[in-house]
């Protein structure tokens, strides 16, 4: 049953995400997810000064999703999209 939801959010928009609470879990569990069942791969990891981090995986059809992760490894989804590419303007 998480897996169903999470699939939801994942392919929400991001205006429905906005009016939903985030959809949380640990880091290994989203990941795991986003690698198996969107074929999606770590392609951004950012720290932010009050230790989180901001992920960013992305597939190569130019699907990709955000994560913010707390320094005790919750991982909470945030905007998703299509059209991913990197800053050179080539796909992954």
């Amino acid at each position: 049953m998480r897996s169903i939801i999470l699939a939801a959010a994942l392919l929400a928009p991001t205006a429905a995400l906005a009016q939903e609470p985030p959809i949380c879990a640990p880091l290994e569990a989203l990941r795991k997810t986003l690698i198996g069942d969107f074929s999606e791969r770590l392609v951004v990891e950012a720290e932010l000064p009050n230790g989180t981090f901001l992920h960013i995986y992305a597939a190569r059809n130019g699907a990709w999703t955000m994560l913010v992760v707390s320094p005790s490894g919750v991982a909470c989804v945030g905007p998703v999209g299509t059209g991913f590419r990197s800053a050179e303007g080539r796909g992954i």
